[in-house]
């Protein structure tokens, strides 16, 4: 199984740019977030929190497929976001997810603060909400004990991050 380097955080926080940037610039393959290409099929943001478990499991079996090809993989999110998410809006920490999480968990994650200005998309939900959810990922971060650095400050400052922890990555 691949090592995976997991870019995660709120809506709108630079994640799938900066996974697309720097998987070409290192020439590491990556997974995209299965929740934008689910609801985009859709045709809309609108879903059902049965939905979420659906899309948590195809976005669990991109990352496993991925891993097994792959000495190294990026992923725009993992399983962790669809904790956070369902956390955040139906106030439930699903024991589903908890175990798929543990499968696929990544070995190293990138934690995107907030702090650049939002971005209207019509998938985002919660453009007033994203330091809350910040908090959340934070919590299950640490209570999971999993490594992370936080990633902040403009684009060439979230870069010189992110590019410090890929070179650490890629010497494990």
């Amino acid at each position: 199984m691949g090592k995976r380097l997991v870019f995660t955080g709120a809506e709108s926080t630079g994640k799938t740019s900066m996974v697309k940037s720097l998987g070409a610039e290192y020439n590491i393959p990556f997974t995209e977030e299965f929740a934008r290409n689910y609801l985009e099929s859709k045709g809309g943001s609108f879903y059902l929190e049965h939905e979420v478990l659906r899309m948590a499991i195809g976005q669990h079996n991109d990352i496993l497929d991925h891993s097994s090809q792959f000495p190294y993989l990026f992923c725009d999110t993992d399983l962790l976001t669809f904790l956070v998410w369902k956390d955040f809006k139906y106030g439930i920490v699903d024991i589903d997810f908890l175990e798929l999480f543990q499968a696929s968990k990544g070995h190293h994650y990138l934690l995107f603060a907030p702090d650049i200005p939002w971005e209207p998309d019509p998938l985002r939900e919660h453009p007033n909400s994203r330091w809350e959810i910040h908090t959340r990922y934070l919590h299950f971060l640490k209570e999971f004990k999993l490594d992370f650095t936080l990633v902040s400050g403009e684009t060439m400052e979230r870069k010189k991050i992110c590019r410090k922890t890929i070179r650490n990555f890629l010497e494990l």
